[in-house]
């Protein structure tokens, strides 16, 4: 009996090890060109973060996580990183939890679930704004450093007469007659953003411009001044001043209040549950994250909802 119980306590001490080491790593990918980087150094949060770039080498990257015991990433911020760890994630059996990637291909493969609502959801919600606003000949603006996310809003174009473009510099808008639309529709991030406003503004001082939730950032009305003033931005949270920083931090909040030993215990929770947040509570269906989108103006330079959805 004294060898049996030794026996129950010494099992009962290494899955209690086993379980601590193996919730306690938790995979953090990041882009330099986001505010995904800069959240390592301000987190206040109590989480062990294994943490790397979306530029190094993933093969390296995967093996350090899995070296740590890592079922969850936090990240990675861009739809395009997403693209490049679908087979890591695969491989490894770990899931990713991102703030703000949207694309409907990745939320759809049950390894990348967001904060954010999918592609699908957006332009549903613009639909409603363009045809609110009385919108007919639409340019698209799109952000070559991240196809995979702006490439799904095309489909607008198959409902309204209209062009898409990509955005690298200012030559990629010389060829167009920038004053025949009436509406210009960009998934660009807000740095890139600035730019294009102000060549869009010189050619059409009426131009209606609708930005998706890449470009909500206080640079967009610092920078962009008086011609950023009447600008629609798509959000899915009530604006913070570091609204990407701000989701990440829900992310990290959901890995503080439950242990995971498993992806798929994750992934269970996950397409489970009603998750509650600081602010709110939601839940995942259909690939997506069920929570509100609203639609803020640039007014008086400040951001002020308008709608929400």
């Amino acid at each position: 009996m004294q060898r049996l119980l030794l026996v129950i306590a010494l099992l009962f001490t290494v899955g209690i090890v086993w379980y601590m080491y193996s919730s306690e790593y938790v995979g953090y990918m990041y882009n330099l060109n986001t505010a995904s980087y800069e959240y390592l150094s301000s987190s206040k949060k109590h989480l062990t973060f294994v943490s790397v770039s979306v530029d190094e080498d993933m093969k390296k990257s995967f093996g350090k996580f899995a070296h740590r015991g890592v079922k969850v990433i936090v990240g990675p911020p861009l739809s395009s990183d997403g693209e490049k760890i679908i087979p890591y994630l695969k491989k490894y059996k770990m899931i990713s939890l991102s703030a703000t990637i949207s694309s409907d291909d990745l939320l759809n493969s049950g390894y990348i679930y967001s904060l954010s609502p999918s592609n699908s959801i957006y332009i549903s919600s613009l639909m409603e704004v363009l045809k609110n606003v009385g919108s007919r000949n639409i340019l698209l603006v799109l952000d070559p450093t991240n196809v995979k996310y702006s490439d799904e809003f095309k489909t607008i174009l198959n409902n309204y007469t209209g062009q898409s473009v990509y955005y690298y510099n200012q030559e990629s808008l010389s060829g167009f007659d920038l004053g025949s639309y009436d509406t210009a529709l960009l998934t660009v991030s807000f740095k890139y953003a600035i730019d294009i406003i102000n060549q869009l503004r010189k050619a059409n001082p009426e131009m209606r411009i609708i930005g998706t939730d890449s470009l909500l950032n206080s640079d967009l009305i610092t920078f962009g001044g008086k011609n950023s003033e009447g600008m629609l931005i798509l959000y899915p949270l009530e604006y913070t001043e570091y609204p990407e920083v701000f989701l990440i931090d829900e992310c990290v909040e959901i890995l503080e209040n439950h242990r995971f030993i498993s992806s798929e215990q994750f992934r269970r929770f996950l397409d489970n549950s009603v998750v509650e947040l600081s602010k709110e509570k939601v839940f995942f269906n259909s690939g997506s994250v069920k929570r509100n989108v609203y639609l803020y103006q640039v007014s008086d330079g400040q951001f002020k909802m308008i709608a929400k959805w």
